[in-house]
């Protein structure tokens, strides 16, 4: 930019007309300078500017674990928004905080903004689909948590709500996160908490005896089961709507 100027300036001041240039041309210049960092700004984000809630994100302080879904680096992913998509976005997913987190290029380093979960449908990361059912479908109440896991959809929805937490008589920067996660059927707009066999048989009692044969078969808990085995559940209930 120096090296213009000085290319410029002389021949523009040999002009008495251009006498108003010397006042103008260096903020014009200034102008220039800003645009590369706004332009960056906006094609980096893709507009998702318009999802922040103002929030920047403070890393949680444990020093030998992190909050996060599988990776504490941000990565690419997809956002689904009420209104359009975002491809190639670098996120993360804080179970702890239940907050989906944007990495933005802003100059020479990352601002870290929590995303409105009011303004999300959906996010992909790591082959995983995350769904805020608020907005996802059509018809569905408020959820105390904003993002669970979609493993299956059809009439009967699987969904997995994920959390990570320090046991309180851990020391916050010395111990490591536990996971826990609910179970839950979407049936008719409504989520049902899945924990027990007990649970499932109460929604479809007159196919007891092949849900307890099923849970028998494998000798399968809820909370024991891998997600994999969650699925074929589902897929088995999700039958008797049919």
């Amino acid at each position: 930019m120096k090296k213009l100027l000085r290319i410029i300036k002389p021949q523009l001041y040999r002009f008495p007309q251009w006498n108003l240039l010397k006042i103008i041309f260096p903020f014009c210049l200034f102008i220039l300078h800003l645009l590369p960092s706004y332009a960056m700004v906006q094609n980096d984000s893709l507009g998702i500017l318009s999802l922040i809630n103002g929030k920047s994100y403070q890393i949680f302080p444990t020093r030998s674990d992190h909050p996060f879904l599988n990776y504490k680096s941000w990565e690419k992913g997809r956002i689904l928004t009420i209104r359009e998509e975002f491809q190639d976005v670098s996120i993360n997913y804080d179970l702890n905080q239940d907050a989906l987190v944007l990495s933005l290029p802003v100059k020479n380093r990352n601002e870290l903004i929590v995303l409105n979960p009011d303004q999300i449908k959906a996010f992909y990361l790591n082959n995983r689909t995350f769904i805020n059912p608020s907005n996802y479908f059509s018809n569905c109440g408020g959820t105390e948590r904003a993002y669970f896991e979609l493993l299956f959809e059809s009439k009967l929805c699987l969904l997995i709500r994920w959390n990570k937490f320090i046991p309180q008589e851990e020391k916050v920067t010395q111990s490591r996160f536990e996971v826990s996660r609910e179970v839950f059927f979407r049936i008719d707009d409504t989520l049902y908490p899945i924990n027990s066999r007990k649970s499932i048989i109460r929604l479809f009692p007159g196919q007891k005896k092949e849900i307890s044969a099923f849970m028998r078969a494998d000798v399968l808990k809820i909370n024991k089961m891998k997600e994999k085995d969650l699925v074929r559940l589902a897929e088995l209930c999700n039958s008797f709507l049919d």
